[in-house]
């Protein structure tokens, strides 16, 4: 584990310990490095809306988790930041049993502002979301 992220880690159980902080929603990082990440979630009744689909706000949470990751990784300082935006296109639906890849990009991380760009696919490689986030980097 790269050392910007193992110190991301190490303050999320620090958190978990404190305030009852948890990795949302059963996510596993399965890589991740200058700047990249790649996270992964199957779809279960816990993440389920009304029409029987993963929850928008569940695929949210999943772009903000993989977004933030991408971000450590990629700032020279290894913020986390907070989210100022968040914009998502929801292109299709994910049953449960889905396997979901969460795929994203930091685009800039500059003095106080950080862009990044998260691509949601199933296992199909059929694209369920489209998200940019900014962050503001605080130091």
């Amino acid at each position: 584990m790269d050392e910007a992220l193992e110190g991301f880690w190490t303050a999320i159980i620090q958190q978990s310990e404190t305030k009852g902080f948890q990795v949302p929603l059963g996510f596993r990082t399965v890589a991740y490095g200058e700047g990249r990440a790649q996270v992964e979630v199957e779809v279960t009744a816990a993440h389920l809306n009304l029409r029987g689909d993963m929850h928008g706000g569940a695929i949210a949470t999943l772009i903000d988790w993989a977004g933030t990751i991408a971000i450590v990784t990629g700032d020279r300082e290894h913020r986390a930041g907070v989210t100022t935006d968040l914009s998502i296109s929801y292109l299709r639906g994910a049953p449960p049993g889905a396997r979901l890849r969460a795929e994203a990009t930091l685009l800039k991380a500059g003095g106080a502002i950080a862009f990044v760009d998260v691509t949601v696919y199933r296992e199909d490689a059929a694209i369920v979301a489209r998200g940019r986030m900014t962050k503001y980097l605080d130091s």
